[in-house]
């Protein structure tokens, strides 16, 4: 089951990168931050379902390496699109077309899918197992041996982190060439 800490974790990251992204487009801070705070939340909301109901089988990646996408990253995707949709015209944009409204809120969904999707690797717990159930067999066998490696965290947790999730990602890439 998705721990409190790592939907927290894939919230702030959601919130970082949408705002990033609806600065890039809208240039206003409102706007950015209203639809970041919005996908923050949405995802936070679709995880805390999961999280209190054990929705176990919604976490069951495809078989695509490539794209190894689950029914919870499909879930929080939609919820930060109601939400920023939500945030966004009856805020900042509520005199703004329709359709640039939707674009926002589509980039903020977007955006919250991806990170459900591949920034999860970095959450690979020190002990060897991952902090998030079901993940795509290749990528959990990527992290136990990136694990065995690298061993615990050490004096410097940092480092180790950063040791792990250099080698998760060349695990994942060198099974993408498979």
């Amino acid at each position: 089951m998705i721990s409190w800490r790592t939907i927290l974790y894939g919230a702030a990251l959601t919130f970082a990168l949408v705002a990033v992204a609806g600065w890039l487009i809208a240039r206003r801070p409102a706007t950015a931050l209203t639809a970041a705070a919005a996908s923050a939340a949405g995802a936070i909301a679709w995880n805390a379902i999961l999280h209190s109901t054990g929705g176990q089988g919604f976490f069951v990646d495809a078989r695509i390496s490539v794209f190894p996408a689950s029914w919870q990253d499909t879930g929080s995707g939609v919820f930060a699109l109601a939400a920023s949709a939500l945030a966004l015209g009856l805020g900042p944009q509520r005199a703004s077309p329709a359709a640039t409204t939707t674009r926002l809120a589509a980039l903020a969904a977007v955006v919250a899918f991806a990170v459900d999707v591949y920034l999860y690797c970095a959450t690979a717990s020190p002990t060897g197992g991952s902090t998030r159930g079901g993940r795509v067999p290749a990528l959990e066998e990527s992290r136990a041996h990136v694990t065995r490696r690298w061993g615990a965290l050490g004096d410097d947790p940092l480092r180790g982190r950063r040791k792990r999730r250099r080698a998760c990602r060349r695990v994942a890439l060198r099974d993408l060439g498979r």
